[in-house]
């Protein structure tokens, strides 16, 4: 008789689900990892956009993105990305209705494109940035009625190749929060900042690589912030500060590469703190500056290496004009004077309330 193998079905099954859980372990371990996105880094690969609480939550987990994220709700009160250190691309963080700060990205410390935060209109401050050191491109902070300060860029040591632009921003009181800033390779733009009343927080600057604009700033009072400032490489143009009555704080600028603008600045009375200015790229341009009384802060200036513009400056004597173009023969290139000033008749006596005593 042959003898039959008797099953043991209880132990089986217990083998059986052991393999499975094993089976199971192996399978998850294998899975792609959604904070990693298959590659171990943590790192999102691509572009992503956050309009909602649920896309934050999904994002949250990503200590860097290649590409650009841009942050747009009507729903966020806060942004919590605390595992973020790097963004590759550009960070917009635009129209966020109910976004109250920034605290959630207190860990990132480095984009390589640009920044952008504009348009949040109850954010008040930066500070939920104070990690971060560098920003590749630029940095633009614009239309922010709330923001009060820019703190939280403290710790900024390069905003970018580009530009740095700070604009229209009703309630930002000072920009102490760009004190770590030396050098600008490219553009800076101070424009339409209501309440700013001083430039403070650009005392280590020394240069600004491109063009530096301060215009329409109604209660800035003073430039003596940029006492450190000795290199514009681009244009200077300073125009349109009601409140402001003299240049000081620039009286270590040296070289203006392009051109000098200085127009409707409706309280400016003399230019004295250019005295250290010998020569101008190419135009100088001074006009609808009602109080202007001098020129005497232009002495040293001897070459103008274009066209030399002046007009409906009220209080400005005429013989101030023709004063400045004698210094100015033999200078390097074209000298061209605009707006009705000839070199032989100098300035139409009906365009000034003073003359020379």
């Amino acid at each position: 008789m042959s003898q039959t193998t008797r099953i043991q079905p209880k132990q089986i099954s217990i083998k059986a689900l052991l393999a499975l859980l094993a089976l199971c372990a192996s399978l998850l371990a294998c899975e792609e990892d959604p904070a990693t996105d298959g590659n171990g880094t943590g790192c999102y690969d691509g572009d992503f956009t956050i309009q909602s609480i649920e896309d934050a939550e999904l994002f949250k987990p990503y200590r860097c993105i290649t590409g650009y994220l841009h942050i747009k709700s009507i729903d966020l009160e806060t942004i919590d990305l605390p595992q973020l250190v790097t963004v590759g691309g550009d960070l917009f963080i635009n129209e966020n209705l109910l976004l109250l700060d920034l605290t959630g990205l207190s860990s990132l410390t480095t984009i390589s494109g640009g920044l952008t935060i504009h348009n949040n209109p109850i954010l008040t401050d930066l500070d939920g940035l104070s990690a971060l050191t560098t920003v590749g491109q630029f940095v633009q902070i614009s239309h922010n009625n709330a923001l009060t300060q820019l703190n939280g860029l403290r710790a900024l040591t390069s905003p970018g190749e580009r530009y740095l632009a700070i604009h229209d921003n009703n309630s930002l009181i000072n920009i102490d929060g760009l004190l770590g800033l030396t050098a600008l390779t490219g553009d800076l733009y101070l424009h339409g900042n209501r309440a700013l009343t001083n430039v403070n927080g650009l005392a280590a600057l020394h240069t600004v690589g491109q063009y530096l604009q301060i215009s329409r700033n109604e209660d800035l009072i003073d430039l003596t912030g940029l006492g450190a400032l000795t290199t514009i490489g681009g244009d200077l143009m300073i125009s349109e500060n009601d409140a402001l009555l003299d240049l000081n704080g620039l009286d270590h600028l040296q070289s203006v590469g392009q051109s000098v603008i200085i127009t409707f600045n409706g309280d400016l009375i003399d230019v004295n703190a250019l005295a250290g200015l010998t020569a101008i790229g190419h135009h100088l341009s001074i006009w609808e500056n009602r109080d202007l009384e001098t020129l005497d802060g232009l002495g040293a200036l001897t070459a103008i290496n274009g066209t030399f513009t002046a007009h409906t400056n009220r209080k400005l004597p005429y013989c101030e004009i023709c004063g400045l173009l004698d210094q100015l023969v033999g200078g390097p290139g074209a000298l061209e004077v605009g707006e009705g000033c000839k070199k032989d008749d100098c300035w139409d006596k009906d365009n000034v309330v003073l003359d020379c005593p």
